[in-house]
């Protein structure tokens, strides 16, 4: 089974591009957590946590429930952190074969 070139996996790439979204994956994956809990947590202004929120429900990855007055936000689908850390491991590895030399890597560190 080969990888079809007509999945939107570039859209998929584009959700989980981003610093913040992949903080607040990491705030929310032990336990659901409120706007409030995770801007709190990373120390960052409610109206960011809320639009990055937005676009993590928007692909399905989060889901969010009520509780009283407050959202609160949850993994939908459990299977993006395994598939997140296998393509975290692989990029590793790519990281450590390659990006020493990686023109890219030294523009964006300098």
């Amino acid at each position: 089974m080969g990888i079809s070139v007509q999945a939107p996996y570039h859209l998929c790439f584009e959700t989980l591009a981003n610093d913040l979204r992949m903080q607040i994956l990491e705030s929310v994956k032990e336990k659901p957590e409120s706007v409030q809990e995770i801007a709190r947590k990373l120390n960052t202004e409610r109206s960011r946590i809320s639009h990055s929120l937005q676009m993590l429900i928007l692909c399905n990855i989060l889901g969010m429930r009520k509780e009283g007055k407050n959202n609160i936000y949850y993994i939908k689908d459990k299977n993006v952190l395994n598939t997140q850390e296998n393509i975290f491991k692989a990029l590793d590895k790519h990281l450590e074969a390659f990006c020493g030399s990686c023109k890219k890597t030294e523009v964006s560190n300098g």
